[in-house]
């Protein structure tokens, strides 16, 4: 990324972010995107986002919701996103996370960083 940024001078996006749902259990005043009716995105439209953004050059992404710990697909859920993100080559995929933290603990040593805030429940 250096090189491609500083000696050849191009300037492609390295990071970029995904809202995986807009499901959420929290009522956060400052918050437009969550419960507004689109629900939980198919992994088939995640996949191609993921692939999309890293053919643009992105490396980091980082997953957001609504509350992204509700996100589901059949029996996929969020620790499948981020497994298939590394699998495209991601170097790292931070979780923004609400309430729901518990759920990520088999992906945090591994493959995800998480950051957590607090809403109003």
């Amino acid at each position: 990324y250096g090189f491609k940024t500083f000696v050849l001078r191009q300037t492609a996006p390295i990071i970029a972010g995904m809202s995986l749902t807009d499901v959420c259990n929290l009522h956060c005043q400052h918050c437009v995107v969550a419960n507004v009716g689109r629900g939980h995105y198919p992994m088939e439209k995640i996949e191609e986002a993921l692939r999309h953004f890293y053919r643009l050059g992105v490396r980091f992404m980082y997953l957001q919701g609504g509350e992204i710990m509700t996100w589901r697909d059949g029996d996929r859920d969020v620790n499948d996103v981020i497994r298939q993100a590394r699998e495209i080559g991601f170097f790292r995929v931070l979780v923004v996370a609400g309430l729901a933290l518990a759920g990520l603990i088999r992906v945090i040593f591994g493959q995800a960083i998480v950051s957590g805030f607090s809403g109003k429940a």
